[in-house]
């Protein structure tokens, strides 16, 4: 038609469809003019009268089948002869959207392309706020425009400009040359909208941000000049047009403003940036809107089951209080109050809205000051958001007051926040810590368990990315970006989250706006330092205080502890004046001693005088404060001094009283134990995990060098232990043995938080725990010269050995929560040794400390960190090597437990060289029956296993079991260890009945000596699982998985080996019902696999491998070829190319092969399978050769074909045999 006839056919108001295909319409595109347009007018060019909507684009989206439609509306704001538009934005949004509902009445889940030019624009933004606020049932139809629309393509639409003057000049640009005198006084209400601090500017933006994220968006800008009287401007400046915003794009057409809506050809500026887009998205949208409207409907089935609870009484309950601690536990200020973290629910209703407020007790009571920091972080956290999501660092030296000054932020937002997370960002492994509490609060009384780092992270991200309410996360003490560099990987990417680091790196201002927290001014300094006293006496003192104040650099942290001597010392304020002398003595001692390096040293990183001085000021009045405890009887100074520098050498956020329990009560079993012999009898053990040596560790070596650090590491004991024997008397061997004092042990802690020599005390259900100040942390490391500090971090290290071996021997018992508080404390304490020892002293490398650095690669090894347990290993076993030879005891010992190692991490050709040459001089110098040489036994059993060699492995575990009937008995743990091996052997050469019959006569011993949930018994269920899933018992089998499968989830983890394996193994059960839950829980697992073991891990191939298998099952031919293609080429790489495994990934490639028409290809593959299964007596043989052979056949060679026959024909015949020999 022609340009006449169109402009004729198009309504002035409303949609007009200017273009649709024949049938099956996939995307309606919607195009808006802005003001004073024209639904054709707008679109036409103006010399060759080209309509684009209607006569260039629908040959460029005809494969997308795409229907066009232009709106018109009232946007008059010059005369017209049907008067000015009085309307304003949201009339027309509104109109909008009901007018685009009656039209696609019958197609209302059809995606939505929108094309706005200039202010159009801003009412098409509107429309989908609108739209998208529409949750009622009465009004949901109205919300289908928001949920349908895939795109929004921007054509020159001043969406804000934050500046007064800027808004003022394009309100100006596009308005002066319309309004005649007469109207300049009295605007229409269109124009009054979009004035500035209009609802226009302001909300219309900030509201659309909040759903930006939800749609793909183009913004087109002019790049020429419009001529406004005498001089020539942009209209729409470009940062107004087209703003900066993550994954929105961006470009300019070659247009001025007028003209940037018009394309008269192909060849005008902006046609292929344009309709490329519109093509693309056309493309795009079918999909997406689909499975968006698949979640919309889920939705709103969940809010109608929510509000038919509702009207039957309210059954739903309200949110239980969480805090990042047991439930609960209490939280002891200075004051000895409890200050505990609760979850406040807010509103009319409390089954209606669930707040979260997550974050530690450690904020003062009496918080001073800092209204000017607290008044800039609200204000900077309300401007709109710049970048997703909204952060602010906020920086200064350690002891400043950056986390009281966010803790005192958190308390007073509690009522703008939905929620309110706290994340200890000193290290990557608490931070992930934090974040599982943090999911754990958001899902409720989930069922599901969510514990590997990866999920965890993405669950908390995914909860915050989708609500529409505000958060506030805070990152607390991220002061090493180098050690934690995947800080972004936590960060959610909504404007609707706040985000608020601390720090002491100044280097942070990437993430976010950078805020120095300035010294404390005078005024509230001395507030802070008299804390507690009349407003007559701080004003009497004013002088004196404000000088100690000043002195001490107005450093929150020095004047707080200041405070605390004033207090403990009972200074009257009239002598205030005479602690500047002592400080400036006590400062002059801590200068004369400060290391050359300290500055540079750890998290420290203080650069300058003037913040050198302040950190001195926090140091001298700590130091103060210590000086006092020679007064506080019952408590010895020096022993108190003792214990609190040694805890430095732990992690200092949260140091817990089973640390030091657990050392006390082992320290006084060793002194009673005066005959100090290892025990090697082979004695039943049946308190906890298998000794992976056979026999008990013995105690580490002690060092006899400097006796009154010696002294003072029994004494320290002794005081923070027990109440009673106060008589200064040294523990020696013989005295009574005295129980924990948990009571005395609190009193201690009390003490010294009220002196302010620790950051934060609390108590729970599991006993008293501590923390200690960063700054402070890093002073005591160093106050000490070398040698001494050499000490503590050898006795910290022997604490923190205790422990592991604690945790060993009383697996059982043991929860995930303690486990991770201690693997926190050993990765601190072998960091320090790394840091301060010489290398030749280090654990590992030192002969005298090899039982417990073996302990910690004991405790490393049980909870799943194998690398770290290798490592150490192989340190060990090269150091004893060197040390006391190749054939000494303590040598094999660690060279089995290496080996073991050695198999865990996939290394299994290594493992058994290892494993064979320790077994046989093991066998040459202790004999065979020795527990140390059939530890070894079994051990190769395992290596030679885990080669697929299950013949071998068979008669090697059958030996063992026979020699540990005899030497131990049939009920001892390493007897039924080894009767487990020899299990799993048979049931890998297909012996089922056999396999069956052994495993159900070692559960119950087994679950009688080691515990129902200890790994042990846990495995028993396993291969019993798999055995009746081998016999068909499906449903009996899939039970018994699901069992030991979320038993090991609550005991160790999700992301913890053991329950890798067990999630791998019940995909593989379910698979033989259902491949489309089979593929769901190996893609869950596979990248924990990944990321836990490694790419190339032979377990994470296996998961790969059972991948391919269920998306072979549903027909998925192409993704299984590519992915067990993968698997061949790595574990030939890994295994080797005659490893089972490895062969059973080439038989199913040549079989994705054969389906795909690929015949050649699958036979070559298939007969190099049969030859090498042939050649190592691969179980599943006759299966390839019998899938050979269907090949041959099929192609009609009958030669080779009558070959393999009588090969299968002798095989079934030999198996046959087997299995009556089996059976008799």
């Amino acid at each position: 038609s022609t340009g006449h006839d169109l402009a004729n056919s198009i309504n002035r108001y409303g949609l007009t469809e200017v273009s649709a295909p024949s049938d099956d319409v996939q995307v309606d595109i919607v195009f808006v003019h802005g003001i004073n347009g024209h639904p054709h007018g707008t679109w036409t060019s103006e010399g060759s009268k080209i309509f684009w909507p209607a006569q260039l684009l629908p040959p460029e989206v005809e494969n997308e089948k795409a229907r066009v439609l232009v709106y018109g509306y009232d946007a008059d704001v010059a005369p017209t002869a049907s008067g000015v538009s009085s309307d304003k934005i949201h009339n027309h949004a509104e109109n909008l959207i009901a007018t685009l509902c009656a039209n696609r009445r019958k197609a209302v889940e059809r995606p939505v392309i929108f094309i706005a030019h200039s202010l159009g624009g801003i009412v098409v933004k509107r429309a989908l706020i609108y739209s998208a606020d529409k949750r009622g049932t009465k009004t949901e139809r109205l919300r289908s425009i928001f949920v349908s629309t895939y795109g929004v393509i921007f054509l020159a639409t001043p969406h804000y400009g934050s500046d007064p003057t800027r808004r003022n000049f394009w309100l100006e640009n596009i308005f002066s040359p319309l309004l005649p005198s007469g109207l300049a006084n009295t605007p229409p209400q269109l124009v009054d909208a979009l004035k500035p601090n209009s609802e226009t500017l302001q909300n219309i933006e900030r509201h659309f941000i909040e759903i930006t994220h939800l749609f793909h968006i183009f913004y087109f800008h002019e790049t020429k000049k419009t001529k406004l009287g005498e001089v020539w401007r942009y209209i729409v400046e470009e940062d107004s047009a087209a703003p900066v915003i993550q994954d929105v794009e961006r470009a300019g057409i070659q247009q001025d403003h007028a003209h940037v809506c018009k394309l008269a050809s192909d060849q005008s500026p902006g046609y292929d940036l344009v309709m490329e887009a519109i093509q693309r998205y056309a493309a795009g949208a079918p999909q997406t809107i689909r499975l968006r409207w698949e979640h919309e409907k889920v939705e709103r089935l969940s809010q109608r089951d929510a509000m038919v609870k509702g009207m039957l009484g309210g059954l739903t309950s309200s949110l239980e209080p969480v805090s990042l601690n047991d439930p609960g536990s209490l939280t002891t200020n200075r004051k000895g109050l409890n200050d505990a973290a609760s979850l406040q629910v807010e509103g009319p209703s409390e089954s209606r809205e669930k707040r979260y407020y997550i974050v530690p007790r450690e904020r003062v009571k009496d918080f001073v000051g800092r209204e000017a920091q607290l008044a800039e972080i609200s204000t900077l956290l309300s401007r709109v958001p710049t970048q997703l999501p909204q952060v602010l660092i906020l920086h200064a030296l350690g002891g400043q007051g950056k986390s009281q000054i966010v803790l005192e932020y958190c308390q007073r937002s509690r009522r703008k926040y939905h929620g309110i997370f706290w994340v200890n960002a000193s290290s990557e492994t608490l931070a992930i810590q934090s974040y599982a509490q943090i999911a754990k609060a958001l899902r409720g009384n989930s069922s599901t368990t969510v514990e590997d780092s990866d999920r965890v992270i993405e669950v908390v991200k995914d909860y915050l990315e989708s609500s529409d309410t505000t958060w506030l996360m805070v990152f607390d003490n991220y002061d090493k970006p180098s050690e934690f560099a995947k800080i972004q990987q936590f960060l959610p990417k909504s404007e609707q989250v706040h985000v608020i680091f601390t720090t002491r790196n100044r280097d942070l201002d990437r993430l976010g706006f950078l805020v120095e927290i300035p010294a404390m001014g005078p005024d509230e300094g001395v507030h802070l330092l008299l804390r507690g006293h009349s407003d007559h006496d701080i004003n009497e003192n004013f002088t004196v205080a404000m000088e100690i104040v000043r002195r001490l650099g107005g450093l929150a942290l020095a004047i707080d502890q200041a405070a605390a001597y004033i207090r403990y010392s009972h200074t009257p304020l009239n002598r205030l004046g005479e602690f500047l002398p002592t400080y400036d003595h006590r400062r002059q001692i801590i200068l004369s001693y400060t290391p050359p390096n300290f500055w540079e040293y750890g998290t420290m990183q203080i650069h300058g005088e003037e913040d050198q001085n302040k950190a001195i000021s926090a140091f001298t009045t700590w130091e103060m404060s210590l000086e006092q405890l020679k007064d506080a009887a019952p408590l010895e100074k020096n022993e108190m001094t003792h214990f609190l520098t040694l805890s430095a050498y732990f992690n200092p956020a949260r140091i817990e009283e089973s640390l030091f329990s657990n050392y006390w009560n082992n320290y006084q079993y060793w002194e009673e134990d005066t005959d100090g012999e290892e025990d090697t009898d082979g004695e039943e053990d049946t308190d906890g995990q298998e000794d992976i040596d056979g026999e008990k560790d013995t105690e580490r070596e002690k060092d006899t060098d400097g006796k009154e650090y010696t002294d003072r590491q029994v004494e320290w004991l002794r005081v923070i232990a027990t109440a009673s024997d106060r008589t200064g008397a040294t523990i020696s061997r013989g005295n009574t043995r005295q129980e924990w004092d948990s009571a005395q042990f609190w009193k201690v802690l009390s003490t010294l938080h009220e002196m302010s020599l620790l950051q934060g005390i609390e108590r729970d259900t599991q006993g008293a725990s501590f923390s200690l100040h960063p700054l402070i942390r890093d002073w005591l490391q160093l106050r000490e010269k070398l040698e001494i500090c050499r000490k503590y971090v050898s006795e910290s290290l022997t604490i923190a050995a205790t422990n592991a071996l604690y945790h060993k021997e009383n697996y059982s018992s043991i929860n995930r929560k303690q486990h991770a508080a201690l693997l926190a404390h050993v990765d601190a304490c072998i960091m320090n040794d790394r840091t301060f020892s010489e290398p030749q002293l280090q654990i590992g490398n030192d002969v005298a400390s090899h039982y417990e650095a073996s302990w910690f690669a004991d405790f490393y090894r049980l909870y799943g960190r194998f690398e770290s347990a290798e490592a150490m290993y192989r340190e060990i076993h090269k150091t004893l090597q060197a040390s006391l030879g190749p054939e000494h005891t303590d040598t094999l010992r660690q060279a089995s437990s290496w080996s073991y190692t050695l198999a865990l991490i996939g290394e299994y050709n290594e493992a058994e060289e290892t494993a064979r040459r320790t077994f046989h001089s093991q066998k040459a110098i202790l004999g065979e029956k020795d527990p140390l040489t059939l530890r070894s036994m079994h051990i190769l059993g395992n290596a030679i296993y885990s080669l697929g060699r299950f013949e071998a492995a068979e008669l090697l575990y059958g030996d063992e079991v026979e020699l540990r009937l005899e030497v131990s008995g049939g009920s001892h743990p390493d007897t039924l260890l080894s009767m487990n091996g020899l299990a799993w052997t048979l049931f890998n050469r297909k012996k089922l009945t056999e396999a069956e019959k052994m495993v159900r006569e070692l559960l119950p011993l087994t679950e009688m000596k080691r515990g129902k949930n200890h790994p042990d018994s846990l495995d028993c269920i396993h291969l019993l699982a798999f055995i009746l899933n081998a016999q068909g018992k499906i449903d009996e089998a899939e039970k018994l998985e699901r069992q030991i499968w979320h038993s090991s989830q609550e005991a160790l983890g999700k992301d913890h080996p053991q329950t890798l394996v067990l999630m791998h193994s019940l995909a593989r059960i379910i698979a033989g019902k259902d491949s489309h839950e089979a593929e769901t829980l190996y893609r869950e697992v596979l990248p924990l696999e990944m990321r836990v073991r490694g790419k190339e891990h032979p377990y994470t191939l296996r998961t790969m491998h059972d991948l391919a298998r269920a998306l072979w099952q549903q027909r998925k031919i192409n993704e299984a070829e590519e992915i067990t293609r993968q698997v061949v080429q790595s574990r030939e790489k890994v295994l080797g190319v005659k490893h089972p495994e490895t062969l059973g990934s080439m038989h199913n490639l040549a079989f994705f092969l054969f389906l795909k028409g690929k015949i050649e290809e699958a036979v070559t593959m298939a007969r190099q399978v049969v030859q090498l299964m042939q050649e190592t007596g691969h179980p599943t043989l006759l299966c390839s050769m019998e899938f050979l052979l269907a090949m041959l056949q099929d192609q009609g060679n009958n030669r080779e074909a009558e070959q393999i026959q009588r090969q299968v024909s002798e095989l079934e015949q030999a198996n046959k045999r087997e299995s009556r020999t089996t059976s008799n």
